[in-house]
C-alpha cells in the first residue's frame, strides 16, 4: 500500500437502487450516467443494487448493460459484484460487456472470500477494485491489514465502507488518521 490516491467512484445508480422500488430504469440509468461523464465524473458504478448475478428486482444486467452501451468506453464504467452471494458465474458477462471494472465486496473479517475473484477478474482484463463492507466492525490496523491482503490478491482499488455516520467530526478524523497510521507503519 505504497502512495494513496484519492478518487471519486460516483454508486448512486447502484446503491441508490435499494431506495428506489424496482430501481433506476435502465434507459434513466443510462442519462444519468452520460450526465455523469459531460460532469467530469470519470468511475461510475450502476446496475442492481446487490451487484451483478442478482436475482432481486425486475431488471436484468443485460438490460442494464445494453441501456449504457453507448458510454462504456467513455470513463471508468462498471458494476459491482458480491461473490459470496452470487459464485463466479458473472466474470464472462463482465468482459463481453466490456465493463471497465467490477468492485468485489466483501464484509468485514472475510478477505479471504475475495482471493480467487480478484484474480479471476484481472486474467479477464478488466479492472479490479474492492470495497471493505462494515469496515467500521475492526480497528484501524485490521483494516489496513484487509488492504494489503486484498492489494496481495490482485485488488487494484480499495475502498472502506463504514457506518459511522452518526459519530462527530473528531472520531472521524481520529478513526482514519489510525488506519492510515497503521497502514503506513507496516
Amino acid at each position: 500500500m505504497g502512495g494513496v490516491n484519492l478518487e471519486i467512484l460516483d454508486c448512486t445508480l447502484r446503491d441508490g437502487n435499494h431506495a428506489i422500488s424496482g430501481g433506476f430504469k435502465p434507459e434513466m440509468a443510462a442519462h444519468i450516467i452520460g450526465g455523469l461523464l459531460d460532469a467530469g465524473v470519470e468511475v461510475i458504478e450502476f446496475g442492481r443494487a446487490s451487484g451483478i448475478g442478482s436475482k432481486a428486482g425486475n431488471i436484468t444486467d443485460e438490460k442494464y448493460l445494453a441501456a449504457a452501451t453507448p458510454y462504456l468506453g467513455r470513463g471508468e464504467i462498471g458494476m459491482f459484484y458480491r461473490p459470496e452471494l452470487f459464485g463466479d458465474c458473472q466474470y464472462q458477462l463482465a468482459s463481453e460487456s466490456k465493463l471497465a471494472f467490477l468492485r468485489v465486496g466483501t464484509h468485514a473479517g472475510s478477505v479471504e472470500n475475495s482471493a480467487k475473484t480478484l484474480s479471476s477478474i484481472r486474467k479477464m482484463g478488466i479492472k479490479a477494485r474492492y470495497s471493505l463492507i462494515q469496515a467500521h466492525m475492526l480497528s484501524p490496523s485490521e483494516i489496513a491489514e484487509s488492504g494489503r491482503k486484498v492489494e496481495s490478491y490482485g485488488a487494484q482499488s480499495i475502498n472502506f465502507k463504514i457506518g459511522l455516520h452518526s459519530e462527530p467530526k473528531d472520531t472521524w478524523n481520529n478513526f482514519w488518521h489510525a488506519v492510515v497510521f497503521s497502514a503506513m507503519s507496516s
